[in-house]
């Protein structure tokens, strides 16, 4: 009995494995003629795992799926699948006219076109018990712990992979009644897409960041303090972008970050040594 569900599983895989075979060697040329077309696991379209951009050549099935609105196609290796409205197939009904052919000649000879975005964001980071350990020793008293931060970074989309990196510049600010700081800081962050879709794409990501230079005025005794200094950090976190591979993106997310920094100070016991916090921002990418 045991035999004979074996030789059945058996026959079963090699069955699916001539199919999807099959499915390869009746192959065919195609295009993407959407802005976004998304790449599935399944013919039922409900598992995405990520996208192509317009112009891109590709190799589908010709046999479709689902009532004749689905291709198979060959990606990396593997099988996925896609909508047959989002490409156009060098066999198909329809001639490509002259415009579609110079977009998909500029989209394979300069993809890098669309592979780039600016950003800007803005930022509340909830500093943690190193601020609040900092700021009582000066008997400050607000209950206002937030840093604002302004963020202007540059991200570079590699089609193919799901990562991708960002270069950024930010400036941080918080005022309290006896204390004031202020930073300038750059970072370099790795992202990676957990899943991507047409009106959705989840992003993690980890980076590090260097503060040049920081301001940070006591109020000691009534007489202001000065310090100054520098600092390394690093960061770890999410985002969900809106409308990925579309010239506007919108983006939420939140990290946790941690500085080290160095000051001028001579006096240990008043010394700002860094911060640390859960981080909330919000923005714009736009892509070019």
């Amino acid at each position: 009995m045991a035999n004979g569900r074996i030789k059945l599983l058996f026959f079963l895989s090699l069955f699916f494995l001539i199919f999807n075979i099959a499915t390869i060697e009746a192959s065919q040329t195609a295009y993407i003629s959407s802005d976004t077309a998304v790449i599935y696991a399944d013919s039922s379209l409900t598992a995405p795992i990520g996208f192509a951009r317009n112009g891109r050549q590709v190799l589908v099935g010709e046999v479709p799926r689902k009532n004749g609105t689905v291709l198979p196609i060959y990606v990396s290796g593997k099988i996925g699948y896609i909508k047959i409205s989002d490409i156009i197939t060098e066999g198909g009904k329809r001639e490509k006219s002259e415009s579609e052919m110079t977009s998909i000649t500029r989209a394979t000879d300069i993809p890098e076109e669309k592979n780039s975005a600016i950003e800007l964001t803005y930022a509340q980071t909830a500093l943690g018990s190193d601020w609040n350990k900092f700021s009582q020793t000066l008997g400050e008293e607000s209950n206002d712990n937030a840093i604002y931060n302004y963020r202007l970074a540059y991200q570079y989309l590699p089609d193919r992979w799901n990562l991708f990196l960002g270069l950024g510049i930010s400036y941080s600010t918080i005022l309290q009644e006896r204390v004031a700081y202020a930073h300038y800081a750059i970072d370099a962050t790795l992202y990676w897409s957990l899943f991507r879709t047409s009106p959705l794409a989840l992003d993690l990501y980890v980076g590090g960041f260097a503060i040049p230079a920081f301001l940070v005025d006591l109020q000691i005794n009534n007489k202001i303090e000065t310090q100054e200094g520098w600092g390394l950090g690093n960061m770890a976190g999410a985002q969900l972008r809106f409308f990925p591979g579309h010239l506007f993106n919108l983006i939420i997310g939140a990290d946790y970050r941690v500085a080290y920094t160095k000051s001028s100070s001579k006096n240990p016991e008043i010394e700002f040594e860094g911060f640390d916090g859960i981080s909330f921002f919000g923005g714009l990418s736009v892509r070019f």
